[in-house]
């Protein structure tokens, strides 16, 4: 994975703040590009954020710290990866421009079924399985 961009930056929550941020806490919403693909990430749930709104940011970098912010049940970071389709990262700032700016890249929830799932949704946006990332980029660091 290359550079990403940070396209929100949500704080000002405590601790179990349920429903700070409609439940999300403190988080944070990326576009990086991986291969001929761009995608976007969502962290919930962090004690605090590292990055501002349209932050460029390497791989690598630290964006936010581990928290239990908004609806949460004990420390943690709850990712969710968003398959934006075949493109770059600008190619999917400009899918964001131009109409999915919410932080689940216009799908809401995760906890609505498997309508946003990307095995059965049938178009992009969609979610996909986040281990595909996270185990190799951030928690074997």
């Amino acid at each position: 994975m290359g550079n990403g961009v940070i396209v929100v930056a949500q704080g000002g929550c405590g601790n179990n703040a349920d429903g700070c941020n409609g439940g999300l806490g403190n988080h944070i919403s990326m576009i990086f590009q991986d291969g001929d693909r761009s995608y976007g990430a969502l962290f919930m749930h962090l004690s605090s954020t590292a990055v501002g709104q349209l932050a460029v940011v390497p791989a690598g970098t630290v964006i936010g710290y581990t928290g239990n912010s908004g609806t949460s049940t004990g420390p943690h970071v709850h990712i969710e990866i968003f398959d934006l389709g075949p493109g770059t990262v600008v190619d999917g700032l400009n899918l964001w421009n131009n109409g999915y700016r919410t932080a689940q890249f216009g799908l809401g929830g995760s906890s609505g079924g498997n309508s946003s799932l990307c095995d059965y949704r049938g178009g992009y946006p969609c979610r996909t399985d986040p281990g595909r990332y996270v185990y190799k980029d951030i928690i074997n660091r």
